[in-house]
């Protein structure tokens, strides 16, 4: 199962519709497909994010995903500050992605992020979509 941290854009672009490949990703985290790591800082970040008036998400629906994503979630506790990413508050996702061993960092911004960080592969929800499919499609005779 593919480790995974998820940048703030990622999960508002999945709740703002149910259409794209944002959406997907949400459902691979909430069906364990795959294992999303988080930080009490990229947590705050979700929450705050999500709250503002401007996405137009109802609270209920808000408040349940928020619910979900603590519960699913495996919680690290970034030990290490980098300073990688072009934005340096962009730089709280590698730092958990470090902390948990994550092979992926997942982002609509890859231009805040460098390509690679420490073996850790920086991907856009397509990127990462097609490799996902790749590891489960059945194996061709």
């Amino acid at each position: 199962m593919f480790k995974v941290v998820y940048d703030t854009n990622v999960v508002v672009s999945g709740l703002l519709s149910n259409r794209g490949i944002p959406a997907l990703l949400l459902d691979l985290a909430f069906n364990k497909r795959v294992s999303l790591f988080l930080s009490a800082e990229i947590f705050d970040e979700y929450e705050r994010v999500l709250r503002r008036p401007i996405f137009r998400i109802q609270p209920r629906q808000r408040e349940s995903v928020l619910r979900q994503l603590r519960s699913l979630a495996h919680w690290t506790e970034p030990c290490e500050r980098v300073d990688a990413a072009r934005d340096p508050d962009d730089n709280r996702f590698l730092e958990c992605a470090l902390a948990g061993e994550v092979e992926f960092v997942v982002t609509g911004n890859l231009r805040h992020f460098p390509r690679t960080f420490r073996g850790i592969r920086v991907l856009s929800p397509r990127q990462f979509f097609e490799i996902y499919c790749q590891s489960v499609a059945p194996e061709q005779n």
